[in-house]
């Protein structure tokens, strides 16, 4: 019995220590900016929430709601801004010099 549970504890130290299967050098990019700037969460959450940013670009409503959702986190506003910049870096750089008004 004890050894059971010993087992599954250390598989679930493991599982939870193992790196994404299929995160992306652009992922691995994106998580190291926001790891550095304090800002922890589930890496798929945290990469789905990166690549949002991307396709919320221009779109005021689909904008508000991300800001909304990542406030209603317990994100800082300066996280939240560091978060959409790193998505923006990471997987659409081509947005980065485009102003939404000019597109």
């Amino acid at each position: 019995m004890i050894k059971t549970v010993i087992g599954a504890a250390l598989t679930a130290v493991a599982v939870s220590c193992a790196p994404l299967a299929h995160a992306t050098a652009e992922d691995d990019k994106f998580l190291q900016e926001v790891a550095a700037a304090g800002i922890e969460g589930p890496p798929d959450q945290l990469i789905a929430d990166g690549h949002a940013a991307c396709d919320n670009y221009g779109n005021s409503g689909g904008e508000i709601a991300q800001l909304a959702s990542l406030s209603a986190q317990g994100l800082s506003q300066r996280q939240i801004n560091t978060l959409i910049l790193a998505g923006f870096k990471a997987y659409c750089p081509d947005k980065l010099s485009l102003p939404t008004w000019n597109r």
